[in-house]
């Protein structure tokens, strides 16, 4: 749904004015489509109006409670939060659970305000594996992978990101903005939901692309110098 129309810009910034118009909205009429028989589903067997999922509810309750806004979960989610919640049931229709839920964390956020700025930085810092690290490995711990595994993965995308950033000033400024929209997708659902680096993945293959870049840019000006 945030794809599309950063897609449909995109399209109608980089072309003659009748054919990206043409192009944008067969886009959007694609995107449409293949999401139609879905949401049409959800809104004929819930309760409540549902348009992909009943799972939002809780991903905005344990993203935003006392737990996600302070100390080591910081810009996180926690379940804590949503067992916390005095009114869950498993009875519960899960439209009306999703709508109460969603509820509850808009007026936790609405009464917190001050602390919004700093959590989305920890978000975003959470995203790019720059805060909150060791409870990023803890969990993924608790997920059954192995510590080193999880630190490997850390370091591994430290250096696939700072060779992504010298790779993308060497394509074009349209294959730049092609490759970045995932990257843009990813920081906004980040800011909006919480952070983590297992829930980036959209954005890892610009990531390796543009590292690759990065690489073979780099490989074929040493291939140059060595030369005769």
């Amino acid at each position: 749904m945030l794809l599309t129309p950063l897609a449909a810009v995109l399209v109608l910034a980089h072309g003659r004015q009748r054919a990206a118009a043409f192009r944008g909205a067969v886009l959007a009429v694609a995107a449409v489509a293949v999401m139609l028989p879905w949401m049409a589903v959800n809104l004929a067997r819930f309760e409540k109006p549902v348009l992909l999922t009943t799972n939002d509810g809780t991903t905005w309750l344990g993203a935003n409670c006392a737990d996600s806004y302070h100390g080591a979960t910081m810009g996180g989610w926690t379940v804590l939060c949503v067992v916390a919640d005095p009114d869950y049931s498993p009875d519960e229709e899960p439209s009306v659970r999703s709508a109460r839920q969603r509820s509850l964390a808009v007026h936790y956020v609405r009464d917190h305000l001050s602390d919004v700025p700093g959590v989305v930085l920890a978000r975003v810092g959470r995203t790019l594996d720059l805060y909150g690290l060791r409870d990023l490995v803890h969990q993924d711990v608790g997920e059954e992978r192995p510590r080193w595994a999880a630190w490997a993965g850390v370091v591994s995308f430290w250096l696939l990101a700072a060779a992504a950033v010298l790779g993308a000033r060497l394509v074009r400024r349209r294959d730049r903005w092609l490759l970045l929209l995932p990257v843009l997708l990813v920081l906004c659902t980040r800011v909006l939901f919480y952070g983590g680096h297992r829930i980036r993945s959209s954005a890892e293959p610009t990531v390796v692309l543009l590292a690759a870049v990065a690489v073979a840019a780099g490989r074929g000006a040493r291939g140059y110098r060595d030369q005769p």
